[in-house]
Formats: C-alpha cells, sequence, structure tokens
C-alpha cells in the first residue's frame, strides 16, 4: 500500500494534505507507570510533532497522467489495424504468385533455364518485359 501512496504521489509532488497522526490512541498514563515518565514524554512530543504526508486522492492528475499515454496506444491500434489489411493484401499478392508459379514448386519438374520459363509463361514474361523497359532490370 505504501508503494501505490508513493507512486501516486510522485504524479503529483503537491499532494502532501495528510492530517497529522492522533496521539489520543495511546495510552501514556499507562506507559507512565510502566516505563521512565520522561521516556514517555519524549515518546509523546516526538509523536505530536511528526508531520506525515497523505495520499489525498487526485484523479483528475491520475487521468492527465495518462491521457497521453491512452491516446498514443489509440494511434498504435489505429496503425495496427491499417497495417493489417495492407499485410493481408500483400500476402493475398504473393499467394496468388505462387500459385500462377505453382509449377516451379513441383520437385519433379525438370530445372529450366529464364527463357524456358518466360515461354511457358508468357504473362510472366510480358510483366519482365516491361519492367526492363522501365530500367528496373540491371545486367
Amino acid at each position: 500500500m505504501a508503494f501505490q501512496e508513493k507512486e501516486l504521489d510522485s504524479l503529483d509532488p503537491n499532494n502532501k494534505a495528510r492530517p497529522e497522526p492522533d496521539a489520543t490512541y495511546i495510552d501514556w498514563e499507562y506507559w507512565r507507570t510502566k516505563v521512565e515518565p520522561q521516556l514517555v514524554d519524549k515518546f509523546q512530543n516526538a509523536l505530536r510533532r511528526l508531520k506525515l504526508p497523505r495520499y489525498v486522492p487526485t484523479y483528475e492528475v491520475v487521468d492527465a497522467t495518462f491521457e497521453p499515454v491512452l491516446q498514443k496506444a489509440k494511434e498504435l491500434e489505429e496503425y495496427a489495424a491499417n497495417r493489417v489489411v495492407e499485410l493481408e493484401a500483400e500476402l493475398a499478392k504473393v499467394n496468388y504468385e505462387l500459385e500462377r508459379l505453382g509449377s516451379c514448386k513441383d520437385p519433379s519438374r525438370p530445372r529450366m533455364t529464364m527463357e524456358e520459363e518466360l515461354e511457358l509463361n508468357p504473362d510472366i514474361a510480358a510483366v519482365v518485359d516491361q519492367e526492363i523497359m522501365e530500367g528496373k532490370w540491371t545486367t
């Protein structure tokens, strides 16, 4: 509990409104009969002078502290959702290309040269030719 109070106090350093302790719950007269009265007086005076900070909930401070974190989390959630859509579309394209090139996955198929592969797949040859024309291929 003390740890939580310390953490919450660190959010609002002005939050030190703890009342002074009530020393009336100790039976000082009883203790004066059991221990040196001067020692009991010292303890009683020390307890009266003791000032302890006390946590007073300030939800506005806590909410204000976490608001930027929550906002960033919402932004990241939105970005992640959009990115998932993009990656799924990219994966669909990759799967489509793998299907088109399905014959390449057959280990029993003999190895082919690029020319032979492009001859068997004219749609791929057209894409390659277009990319060469656009300067996307280098030798």
